[in-house]
């Protein structure tokens, strides 16, 4: 079957975490993965469901407490608590997140769960893996939404630090200043208090799209035993899968494949020291007919392959869209309506062709 094909069937309705219709494209996933020679393995997992649907949120509510009490104390000419008030919420707030991002979406007690993620392989060790996630959300807000409440706030602690600062060193700052901060803190965070988790969303181009891709290159990749695939489960929830699935193993290469949208250039994103290699191979890697750029994820957007580099492995997400794209993420927009498939076939080919520049 070709990848439309594959999108297909995986995109045609929401695959939220531990529902049916998850296990359904699951073994549509071993299946197709089967008749290309692999071993096709279940590795369960255990999970808290609590950071990746509340940390956010958390995140999004501390940041406005922040901002608003620093606020208040600017206007009553009390720099030194302003501060102290934003020290204190930036360092907890940056601790909480750490916690969440990593311990706590393993480890925490609060809404336990269970995941599969999907191994297959056809040698025990293979030299490079090829990754994407099978599970889908909806939130309130579309992504671009969350992003930009996430980048909007960053920069009015930024301003209220700056604020403060000089206050202390005796530079008369506005009060009007100081009341905008107050004004402007609410309507920036409340995208990112407002991501709350449901099952709404078809889950189209995040992530049918990626999951087809994978095997499409599964089925292009024929024989190869140097490349393993895995089909993650959780990824909506604090990137469970890919963190469960790394511990104990060795570090290794990842090409993981997140949202292929039928518009715009192909991406790989990555961290710069760890997806360095990868940068390098997938620019020498070209497709005919296909513009390759390679940047740094986008700030408030985390893919599988931040849990495998966090863990020392070279990871990096091949991607593709717009700001259109980003809009209708995590919405009952992003649906097979919206998403043709039209860049699936070349996403495929540019996963195989790095996979074996890798190797």
């Amino acid at each position: 079957m070709s990848a439309a094909g594959h999108l297909h069937v995986l995109g045609a309705r929401s695959r939220g975490a531990g529902t049916a219709s998850l296990e359904q494209a699951r073994a549509y996933c071993t299946e197709v993965l089967s008749r290309t020679g692999c071993a096709v393995t279940a590795r369960p997992f255990q999970y808290s469901g609590f950071p990746g649907r509340f940390a956010t949120p958390i995140a999004g509510l501390g940041a406005w407490l922040t901002t608003l009490g620093a606020g208040e104390f600017g206007i009553a000419m009390h720099p030194a608590r302003a501060l102290l008030v934003l020290t204190v919420g930036i360092v907890a707030i940056a601790l909480f997140a750490r916690w969440a991002s990593r311990e706590g979406v393993l480890h925490s007690r609060w809404l336990r769960a269970s995941g599969v993620n999907l191994e297959a392989t056809r040698t025990p060790e293979p030299l490079v893996w090829l990754v994407a996630h099978l599970d889908s959300k909806s939130q309130l807000v579309p992504i671009l939404a969350r992003v930009s409440g996430i980048v909007a706030t960053s920069v009015l602690l930024a301003l209220e630090l700056l604020m403060a600062s000089a206050a202390m060193l005796g530079v008369a700052v506005p009060e009007g200043a100081w009341l905008a901060t107050i004004f402007l803190s609410l309507p920036v965070a409340l995208p990112v208090i407002l991501t709350l988790v449901g099952d709404r969303s078809p889950g189209a181009v995040d992530n049918a799209s990626g999951v087809a891709a994978l095997l499409a290159a599964a089925e292009q990749l024929g024989g190869e035993p140097r490349v393993g695939f895995l089909v993650s489960d959780g990824e909506e929830l604090g990137l469970a899968g890919a963190r469960a699935w790394v511990q104990g193993r060795r570090p290794g290469i990842a090409l993981n494949c997140d949202t292929i949208d039928d518009q715009g250039p192909y991406v790989w994103m990555g961290g710069r020291r760890s997806a360095e290699r990868i940068f390098v191979a997938a620019r020498a890697a070209s497709v005919a007919g296909t513009t390759v750029r390679t940047r740094a994820l986008l700030p408030g957007i985390l893919t599988d392959a931040v849990a495998l580099e966090q863990a020392g492995w070279q990871a990096a997400t091949l991607s593709r869209g717009t700001l259109r794209t980003l809009a209708r993420i995590h919405g009952a927009r992003d649906g097979l309506v919206a998403l043709r498939g039209e860049g699936l076939d070349s996403a495929a080919a540019l996963l195989v062709q790095a996979a074996r520049a890798m190797l």
